[in-house]
């Protein structure tokens, strides 16, 4: 698992020149993380606007590293799909390579 310090935060904020607005606790593991102001205009840039309401965006309740982690298990990368037998009309598992 990844832990990033508050000291790495902090040097991130300084290299990027973005300034760190909140540190919000992940809900999974309880580790510290940091919301930087780009990532609240990313937000606030993406928030949906409905009949002239707007709809703000939670905001993220893991750490990066563990959306990063939520976002890869979820990827498919070898694509397997359903489908019925042409001759036989019963139901395969196909599976084909990624084109690389």
């Amino acid at each position: 698992m990844s832990s990033m310090s508050k000291e790495v935060y902090e040097y991130i904020a300084q290299q990027t020149g973005d300034s760190i607005l909140h540190r919000l606790t992940d809900q999974r593991t309880g580790e510290q993380f940091a919301r930087y102001a780009k990532d609240q205009e990313l937000l606030d840039k993406l928030t949906p606007t409905i009949n002239g309401k707007t709809y703000p965006l939670p905001l993220p309740t893991y750490s990066p590293f563990h959306r990063m982690i939520q976002r890869m298990v979820s990827r498919n990368n070898r694509f397997f799909y359903k489908r019925n037998c042409d001759l036989t009309n019963k139901p395969i598992i196909l599976y084909t390579f990624p084109l690389q």
